[in-house]
C-alpha cells in the first residue's frame, strides 16, 4: 500500500527568491516497516528518502549515493528520570539527586544508541527553539557530587529503591546500565518490567501507586514551552504521579506563563519553571535527547533547510 500526495497549486508559501512552494508535483510515501527492507530500498534507489535503524547510520554515511542529515536534538527523549515525589525514598529531594547525578548518559548514548543521543542540558523546550536556555546546575554524572547527596539526604551508604520501566529493549538495556551505575554509589535498585500501559497504569494510577521512580522515554521536546509542564507538572497533571503540587509556587508560575502573551516574559517564566522542577526538586529530569537522523539519496537536494526536530516538510525538496 502507498499513499500520493499531490501539490497543492494554491499553496500560499514562497521561497526566499520567489518560487512557490512546494517544488515537487507529488511524493509518494510507502510503508516498509522493516528496517533492513527500508535500508536496502534507499541504496538501491528504491526509495529517495527514509528513516533508518542506528545500526546502520554508518554505511550510510559511507555510501556514495546516500546524504545524512542531522537534526535538531529532542525529536524524542530517549530516557527520562519521572519520579514520583510522594513515595519513599523519593520524597526527599536530596535522594533523588544522588540518583540523578550518579548515572552517565554518554554511555548509555554510545552503547545503546550509536551515538544517536546526546545528553541533555536542558528541559524539555527544543533545542535552538525560541524558548529553549539550558538548564544551569541540572543533573550532571559526578559521583562525587551524588555521594554528597546521599550524605545530605541522611543515607550516605545508599538505599534500597524500586523502578518501573515498560518492555523496550532500549529502555530495559538503558536501565539495566543506570542499574549498576547506581550500584556503584550504594544505590540497590530492584527494577520491574511492564507492558507500557500496565507500566504507566502502576506508576501514574489510578489505583495503588508503590513505585518511587519510572525510567522511562518521551515522546519529544516542544519548541512550545508549555507543553510538557502543563501536562506533568501541574499539582493536577495527568503525569504527575504524586497529584500533589511539586513547590507552593510552582502552580501560580505555571498559570501565568501559559496567560501572558509576552514571548520575553514567557520565556523567562519557563526558564524558573525548569529549573525548579528538573535542578531545584528534580521531579522530571530528561537525561538523553534523541539526535535524529534521516537518509536521504543525493539526488533530493534543500534537506538540511528542511529537516528540525524530526520533521521533514516536503514542500522544501526539489530533485536534481
Amino acid at each position: 500500500s502507498q499513499v500520493v500526495v499531490k501539490k497543492n497549486p494554491n499553496y500560499w508559501e514562497k521561497d526566499s527568491k520567489g518560487n512557490p512552494l512546494p517544488y515537487l508535483e507529488q511524493v509518494t510515501i510507502s510503508p516498509i516497516p522493516d528496517a533492513t527492507v527500508r535500508f536496502a530500498n534507499l541504496q538501491t534507489g528504491d526509495a529517495s528518502m527514509g528513516e533508518v535503524d542506528s545500526k546502520d547510520i554508518a554505511a550510510a554515511e559511507k555510501h556514495a549515493d546516500l546524504n545524512v542529515v542531522k537534526g535538531v536534538p529532542g525529536a524524542s527523549v530517549y530516557s527520562v528520570l519521572h519520579y514520583n515525589f510522594a513515595i519513599a525514598p523519593m520524597d526527599n529531594a536530596n535522594l533523588r539527586k544522588a540518583v540523578a547525578w550518579s548515572i552517565d548518559p554518554a554511555v548509555v548514548a554510545k552503547n545503546v544508541y550509536f551515538d544517536l543521543a546526546v545528553p541533555a542540558d536542558g528541559a524539555m523546550t527544543t533545542p535552538g527553539s525560541w524558548a529553549f536556555t539550558p538548564v544551569k546546575d541540572r543533573p550532571r554524572y559526578d559521583v562525587a557530587k551524588a555521594k554528597e547527596f546521599l550524605r545530605a539526604g541522611g543515607k550516605p551508604d545508599g538505599f534500597d529503591m524500586e523502578v518501573i520501566a515498560y518492555t523496550s529493549p532500549t529502555i530495559n538495556q538503558q536501565t539495566e546500565i543506570y542499574q549498576e551505575m547506581w550500584k556503584k554509589v550504594g544505590i540497590n535498585v530492584k527494577v520491574t518490567t511492564q507492558e507500557v500501559s500496565a507500566a504507566v497504569t502502576s506508576f501514574f494510577g489510578p489505583g495503588p501507586q508503590t513505585f518511587p521512580l519510572m525510567s522511562t522515554s518521551w515522546g519529544g521536546t516542544s519548541a512550545e514551552p508549555s507543553t510538557t509542564p502543563t501536562i506533568a507538572w501541574g499539582k493536577d497533571s495527568f503525569y504527575n504521579p504524586a497529584k500533589k503540587p511539586i513547590t507552593p509556587e510552582l502552580d501560580g508560575l505555571l498559570a501565568k506563563a501559559r496567560q501572558t502573551y509576552d514571548e520575553k516574559e514567557r520565556k523567562e517564566l519557563y526558564q524558573q519553571i525548569d529549573s525548579i522542577v528538573v535542578a531545584e526538586q528534580c521531579v522530571f529530569v530528561p537525561v538523553l535527547y534523541a539526535q535524529p537522523r534521516y537518509v536521504f539519496r543525493k539526488s533530493v537536494k534543500n534537506t538540511e533547510a528542511a529537516y528540525y526536530a524530526g520533521f521533514v516538510r516536503l514542500h522544501h525538496y526539489y530533485l536534481a
